[in-house]
C-alpha cells in the first residue's frame, strides 16, 4: 500500500503498520498476482495424513520477574517451592500444587501445599510453570469475579493468584536473591521506604537474579527521595554492580549513571577504571564522568572524539566545548562514518544552538537510517515553535524522504504547529507528503484514492 510505505519511509516498517492499520478503513483486497501464482504452484491440501509432519513453531517460555518486589509489598504471601498437578481448568485457567519450603512473608508455613491459579492467555507461550520446577511466587488472594468462582467452587481448600496477573515469579530462585528478598520485606514499611530500604535495593542490584536486580535499581531510579538516601552506606553495593563483570552491561551502566547523579562517594573511580579497554560499558563509563561536578577535562573529550568506539566518539561529541565546537560539530553531521555518532552531534547542536542549528543538521532528515531521521526529527520538534519555519523550508525544498522526517517534527513542536501540517495536508504538491501530513494531523487517509 502507498500509504504503508509513505509511513515506513520515515518511521519504519512496524510503525506504518500501526499507523495504517489504525487509521485506514478495513476493506478486502484481491489477491495480489504474485500470491496467486504461488498459490497456483502449490499442490492442493492432501485429504490423507501427511507424510511429513508440519513443523510446529517452538513455543516461547513466559518470562515472569514482573513487579516482584512491588507486588511483594502488598501480597498475601511470597514463597518459595516445588510446583505439581500442573492442568488447565478450562480454556485460559490453569491451577497446580505448590509444596511451599521457602516462606519469605505472609501467613503461608512450610511444609503446606497450596493450590495457585493463573491464565494462560497467550497462545505462543508455553504454560508458565512445569511439574516438579522450584519457583518463587508471589501471591495474592484468589479473585471473587464469577469467572472464578465458576472456576473454582470449592473453596474450603486454600487456593492463591498469582499476582501481577501470573507474572510475579520466577524460575529456579537461588539463595541469595531469596535471601535479599527476605531481609528487604521483612523491614517495616517506614524502614523499606528510608535509608534502610535504599541500601537493601543496592543490595538487590548487586547480588539478586536479573530480574530482581533491574526491578530494584529501577525503584531506585524512580524516587530520588529514597535513592539520595542511599549515601556513602549504599555506595558501596551499587558500585560493586557497576564493576561486575557477572551482571548485565546495561545494568551495569544504569547502576554507574545512578552514582554518578547521585555524586556517590567512589563514582570516580569506578568509571575511570571502568573506561579501560576492554570494558563493555567504557562508553556509559565516560559518561557517568562527564555528569560528575568536574566533568570530563577538556583534553580527554578531544581524545574521545577520535575513539574507535562509536559510544565513546558520541560521548566526546557531547563534550566538546571548543570555540569551534559548531563547526566541528557539522562536520561530524556529515562525515562520520557511524550514525550513532552523526545523531549525537545533530542532537548536541539542537541542545545549544537551538533553532539556530537546524539547517547544520537537516541532513539527517535524510539520512538512510530511519532512526536517525526519527531521533533528529524528534530532537528538531522539541525546541517548540522556534522550529517550526526551519522545519516548513525542508518540507517545501527537501527531497520525499526528509520532507516525511520534517513533518514527524512538526508534530512534536506543539499545539502552533498544527495549522502548518494542516496546510501541508492541503496544499503540497507530493501526495505522500500530503498523506503523511494528514495522519500527523489526525486525517484518515481517503480509501478510495489509496
Amino acid at each position: 500500500m502507498r500509504i504503508a510505505a509513505t509511513v515506513a519511509t520515515v518511521l519504519g516498517t512496524a510503525a506504518a503498520v500501526a499507523v495504517v492499520t489504525s487509521c485506514e478503513p478495513e476493506r478486502r483486497e484481491a489477491p495480489s498476482p504474485v500470491a496467486s501464482r504461488t498459490a497456483a504452484a502449490s499442490p492442493a491440501p492432501s485429504v490423507g495424513p501427511s507424510p511429513v509432519a508440519a513443523v510446529e513453531r517452538p513455543r516461547r517460555p513466559a518470562i515472569g520477574g514482573v513487579t516482584i518486589l512491588a507486588s511483594a509489598a502488598r501480597a498475601q504471601a511470597v514463597v518459595a517451592g516445588v510446583v505439581s498437578g500442573v492442568q488447565s481448568v478450562d480454556v485460559h485457567g490453569w491451577r497446580a500444587d505448590l509444596r511451599v519450603d521457602t516462606v519469605l512473608t505472609g501467613d503461608a508455613k512450610l511444609g503446606d501445599t497450596v493450590t495457585i491459579a493463573w491464565e494462560e492467555l497467550s497462545p505462543s507461550r508455553k504454560v508458565r510453570f512445569q511439574d516438579e520446577e522450584r519457583v518463587l511466587l508471589v501471591l495474592d488472594p484468589l479473585p471473587t469475579q464469577s469467572l472464578w468462582r465458576k472456576r473454582f467452587p470449592d473453596r474450603t481448600r486454600r487456593i492463591l493468584m498469582v499476582a501481577a496477573a501470573g507474572e510475579a515469579f520466577m524460575t529456579r530462585p537461588d539463595g541469595a536473591t531469596l535471601a535479599g528478598l527476605e531481609h528487604y520485606l521483612a523491614m517495616t514499611p517506614s524502614a523499606r521506604t528510608g535509608a534502610p530500604g535504599a541500601r537493601r535495593l543496592a543490595e538487590l542490584v548487586r547480588g539478586a537474579q536479573p530480574a530482581i536486580a533491574r526491578e530494584a535499581l529501577t525503584l531506585l531510579e524512580n524516587d530520588s527521595a529514597r535513592a539520595d538516601l542511599l549515601g556513602a552506606d549504599g555506595a558501596p553495593a551499587l558500585l560493586a554492580a557497576a564493576r561486575s563483570a557477572d551482571r548485565d552491561p546495561a545494568l551495569r551502566a544504569d547502576a554507574l549513571a545512578l552514582a554518578a547523579r547521585l555524586r556517590l562517594p567512589g563514582t570516580r573511580e569506578t568509571a575511570l577504571a571502568l573506561t579501560e579497554p576492554g570494558s563493555p560499558i567504557r562508553a556509559d563509563a565516560y559518561r557517568a564522568l562527564a555528569a560528575l561536578p568536574d566533568g570530563l577535562p577538556p583534553d580527554v573529550a578531544e581524545g574521545l572524539l577520535t575513539d574507535a568506539d562509536p559510544g565513546v566518539r558520541a560521548v566526546g561529541v557531547e563534550n566538546l566545548r571548543s570555540d569551534d565546537a559548531r563547526a566541528r560539530l557539522a562536520a561530524m553531521v556529515r562525515d562520520d562514518p557511524a550514525p550513532t555518532v552523526r545523531l549525537a552531534a545533530g542532537r548536541t547542536i539542537l541542545t545549544r544552538f537551538r533553532a539556530a542549528g537546524v539547517p547544520d543538521v537537516t541532513g539527517l532528515l535524510d539520512h538512510p537510517d530511519a532512526s536517525v531521521r526519527t531521533g533528529i526529527a524528534e530532537a528538531a520538534g522539541a525546541l517548540g515553535p522556534e522550529a517550526i519555519k526551519p522545519l516548513l523550508a525542508v518540507v517545501n525544498e527537501g527531497s520525499e524522504r526528509a520532507a516525511l522526517a520534517a513533518i514527524l517534527g512538526l508534530s512534536q513542536a506543539g499545539p502552533k504547529a498544527a495549522v502548518t501540517i494542516e496546510t501541508i495536508a492541503d496544499t503540497h504538491p507530493n501526495e505522500n507528503v500530503r498523506v503523511f501530513a494528514g495522519l500527523a494531523f489526525g486525517k484518515a487517509p481517503d480509501a478510495h484514492k489509496h
